[in-house]
Parts: structure tokens; C-alpha cells; sequence
């Protein structure tokens, strides 16, 4: 990686943690990172792209990634659905 790409790198990885709040995961972060330095290799200094683009993107990926993730309403239904076991199976 070269020198330009590491800085944008920093760049990048600096605006995503102004927003990110799992200090428990800096691996999704660096996912994360990656996947917008993929995007768009070349600094954004060319003022085609903005802050909102990248934010935009990392949402983006965070989508595709939590796609089969479990919902609180998931959750609800899981428990009510147990309960209504529960009762007619003692």
C-alpha cells in the first residue's frame, strides 16, 4: 500500500470513528474501512464524494451485514411464541 492510500486509509478510518460507538468491535470498523477504501481508492479531494458518501457507505455495509440479525419485534414474537408453547404443551 502506498503512502497516499495509507493516509487515506487514516482519513477515512478517523471520519468513521467520529461516528462509532462498539468500541467492543474495532475488527467490524476496520471491515469497514476497508470496504470504502475499496470503493473509492483515490482521496476524495477531487470533491466528487463527501462526508455524507462515506457515512452513506459504511450504513451501506452495515445493512448487508446485519441483513439475518435478530430484532427486538423478532425477540417479542420468539417469546410469545414459546409462551404460547408453554401453555398448551405443560
Amino acid at each position: 500500500m502506498n503512502e497516499d492510500m495509507k493516509l487515506w486509509k487514516e482519513e477515512v478510518t478517523e471520519l468513521i470513528k467520529d461516528y462509532w460507538s462498539l468500541d467492543s468491535r474495532p475488527d467490524l470498523l476496520r471491515d469497514i474501512v476497508d470496504h470504502i477504501v475499496r470503493l473509492y481508492p483515490e482521496d476524495f479531494k477531487d470533491g466528487n464524494q463527501d462526508e455524507l458518501t462515506i457515512i452513506g457507505e459504511a450504513f451501506e455495509y452495515l445493512q448487508t451485514l446485519c441483513g439475518d440479525a435478530v430484532s427486538s419485534e423478532d425477540l417479542e414474537h420468539m417469546a410469545l411464541t414459546e409462551k404460547q408453547q408453554n401453555i398448551f404443551n405443560p
